[in-house]
């Protein structure tokens, strides 16, 4: 894996689950980050969190895989929130034209009271 990628899951409580990614989110990383998230939500994790705090380094595949996410996770009528991103990964995500489509927040906190209010009201 490209610049130590790395991830982790932080909380998994059906339908919730938060998983912490880190190092530089490269080709191999995203297909890797892909196939776990989906894994997830195929077994009932339906409502997803990410925490990418500590990726230093995005490339355009990673956010190609973040926008992936978001669809597949909608397609299975869940919640997808990406929280406390780097002033370089939003950089790059700006500069490929992505925040629009991307729901990203300040931070895990808020993400999860995101997924928490769509859940009780939606």
């Amino acid at each position: 894996m490209g610049r130590d990628f790395w991830l982790r899951e932080k909380q998994r409580q059906r339908p919730l689950a938060v998983v912490e990614v880190g190092g530089g989110l490269e080709s191999e990383g995203a297909v890797e980050l892909h196939l776990h998230c989906t894994a997830l939500c195929d077994a009932g994790f339906t409502h997803l969190v990410l925490d990418l705090s500590a990726v230093t380094f995005i490339v355009s595949s990673g956010v190609g895989t973040l926008a992936a996410l978001t669809y597949d996770i909608l397609e299975h009528g869940g919640v997808f929130q990406i929280a406390a991103l780097s002033e370089p990964v939003i950089n790059v995500i700006d500069l490929l034209g992505s925040r629009g489509f991307l729901n990203i927040v300040s931070d895990v906190g808020e993400a999860i009271a995101r997924v928490n209010n769509v859940t009780v009201t939606g």
